[in-house]
This record gives structure tokens, sequence and C-alpha cells, in this order.
């Protein structure tokens, strides 16, 4: 992820990354576990999983250069950064309890998303559990999307993640939908003052307590969270 602001790793969390940390992901499968974290950007999540006794951590992303805000602000002894992607992870068979991947699967090649949840079963252990978010495949969420009309950008509903599952020897554990006019708007104000004005978002901290709100509504369209655990058989039954 190119940090041209030279932005930290954030410590103060809102919007989908609060969510994320706070309300969809589970205690007990961050403690004391084994975890890889596909597409790991800025290192948010290994920032947090270090403080809330992860057992240990490896973050992975496509280059060095992708890595080095996270290696430069998340220095623990149980958190690594490694280069690699979802569709070639450099993790051995079975070593993970617990894998999460945020905003990512959109971005690997199309028609790869069979491959990466390959990967991420062979890394797993018996039963372990797999953690992604990703935009959610709505007309609102679609033309509310600036990369959408940018780079064509992917989007996904849960119907496509149950028979993935069912195919990679998944199951759905727990899904969400959040947020929606509140998210998307920070999104705009993000890529026009990040990417036209190379500044910091306009009134950051009215935007992200746009997000806050946006997620505090029992219900959204824009964004997709999912939890997956892996069937100890691989039958898919």
């Amino acid at each position: 992820m190119r940090n041209i602001l030279s932005e930290p790793t954030p410590t103060e969390l809102h919007g989908r990354l609060k969510f994320t940390v706070e309300q969809f992901v589970e205690c007990q499968d961050v403690e004391g576990k084994d975890i890889l974290d596909i597409g790991c950007g800025y290192g948010f999540f290994e920032l947090w999983a270090a403080r809330n006794g992860v057992r240990h951590i490896t973050g992975i992303d496509m280059t060095d250069a992708d890595l080095q805000t996270a290696s430069r602000h998340v220095r623990f002894p149980n958190v690594v950064f490694r280069q690699g992607s979802a569709i070639e992870v450099p993790l051995e068979t079975a070593s993970c309890d617990t894998v999460v991947s945020w905003e990512v699967i959109e971005h690997i090649p199309k028609n790869t998303e069979p491959i990466m949840f390959h990967e991420v079963s062979r890394v797993l252990r018996p039963k372990g559990v797999f953690y992604l978010s990703t935009p959610n495949r709505t007309l609102r969420a679609i033309l509310g999307d600036p990369t959408y009309w940018m780079i064509n950008h992917r989007h996904y509903s849960l119907d496509f993640f149950e028979k993935l599952a069912g195919q990679a020897g998944f199951r759905v554990v727990k899904h969400a939908v959040k947020a929606g006019y509140g998210e998307i708007l920070d999104a705009w104000n993000l890529y026009v003052s990040k990417w036209i004005f190379r500044r910091d978002r306009f009134l950051k901290a009215k935007s992200q307590a746009l997000t806050d709100c946006d997620y505090a509504r029992e219900r959204g369209f824009n964004t997709l969270f999912v939890k997956f655990q892996k069937i100890q058989d691989g039958s898919g039954a």
C-alpha cells in the first residue's frame, strides 16, 4: 500500500477499522493464537493484536515497499512482516489458528478467489477461522465507490462467499453488512484529498465522526464482513 503522505500506523481507530476489532473479530480467535494477516497495509491489525494477547502474528503484503510503514511503526517480538500474496502465502501448512484479510480480495487478480481460499485453508489448522471484509455488491455501494469509477473495483455478495466456502472446505459462521452514505462520503474525501491534493482528509475529525456514526447503525449496505470456519475433514458438510 503506497504511503504517499508518510502516515504512521493508526492508533486511534474509526469507522470500519474500529468496527472490525471492537465488534466483529472475536477475542477467542486472537488471544493466544497464531494469526496471518493477508494484505496487512499499514499494520493496524498487527498493532491491535499485539496489544490484545496474540501469540504470534505474521503480516504479509506484496512488496517490501508496501511493508515499510508497518515495519517501522509496529515493533513487537511476536509480530513479523513478510513479503507475500493472497494467492502465494509464504507460510507452512497448518501453521495458523486464524487468518484475516481486510479489503484485499477485491484487489487480487480476477478469478483467483478460489486460489486464495485454497491457500488460506492450507495454512489454517483444523477448525481454524478466516475473517475478511470487502465492498458489498449492491447498486448503491458500487455506484458510490470512487475506485469503481477509477479501476472498476470489484464488489462481492454473501451468496458468492457461501458458494466459494462450500467448494473450499469452509462454512460461513457469521456475517455483517455495515455502513452506507457516511462511509461513501469519507471515501470520496480520502481519495480526493490524498490523490489529488496530496494531503490528509478535509475536515478529518468530522469525516471520521461521520463514519463512526455510520457504523453505529445496526444495518448498512456498503461493506461486507464474513467469518468462515475451516471444516476439519474438508468435505464441505
